[in-house]
């Protein structure tokens, strides 16, 4: 606890895992009754569920890749901040479709779903590069426990949300998680020393 609370790049890092995770789980749970609904019904939405599950795992292995591709010309810390900022947007897109409408919700809700998944591929890599750049070896398991508290208590929230709000509002809380968490991930971000990122 003595280490987090003097190091402040140590927390911030905890703090966007925690804050990417819990609106990801909270994607997780939702991401199903959200399309459902844009299609007209489960009834509807069952057929395809396989296909779009399929798409959305690919979507997650096509960001891993990219991270490894960007890191070749930008620094991780910065590569966090476009992974965050593009969550917020991908999640900003459904509330954005419930309250104005679209000409094929479902389509452009999709779409969005997708880029979310590319996001969560490239976060895995990034927060472990994180992980592994500012918290020390001999803290990692104490750190990463510590910071699982939050996490585990958004994800209990996440999972709930949706039995007291419309999936409009899940959603922008979701959106409001990555914005905080790209907020923080920017303050790293110009905290760090530029240095010339190796290219292959």
């Amino acid at each position: 606890w003595s280490a987090g609370s003097s190091n402040r790049a140590l927390r911030v890092v905890g703090t966007v895992y925690a804050l990417f995770e819990g609106a990801m789980y909270t994607f997780v749970f939702n991401w199903v009754p959200a399309c459902a609904g844009a299609l007209g019904g489960f009834a509807q939405f069952a057929p395809v569920q396989g296909l779009l599950f399929a798409c959305l795992m690919t979507a997650i292995s096509i960001g891993g890749e990219l991270f490894t591709l960007a890191t070749r010309r930008v620094s991780v810390e910065t590569i966090g901040v476009a992974v965050f900022a593009a969550s917020s947007l991908c999640m900003a897109t459904p509330v954005y479709c419930s309250l104005r409408g679209s000409g094929d919700t479902f389509t452009v809700l999709f779409t969005a779903f997708l880029g979310f998944e590319v996001c969560v591929g490239a976060f895995q890599p990034c927060i472990a590069s994180l992980r592994s750049k500012y918290v020390p070896d001999a803290l990692q398991s104490t750190v990463n426990n510590l910071f699982r508290c939050p996490l585990n208590m958004l994800v209990a929230a996440g999972t709930m949300l949706s039995d007291f709000f419309p999936l409009h509002i899940v959603f922008a809380i979701c959106t409001a998680a990555h914005a905080a968490a790209t907020l923080c991930q920017l303050r790293l971000a110009m905290a760090t020393p530029k240095a010339k990122v190796a290219s292959d």
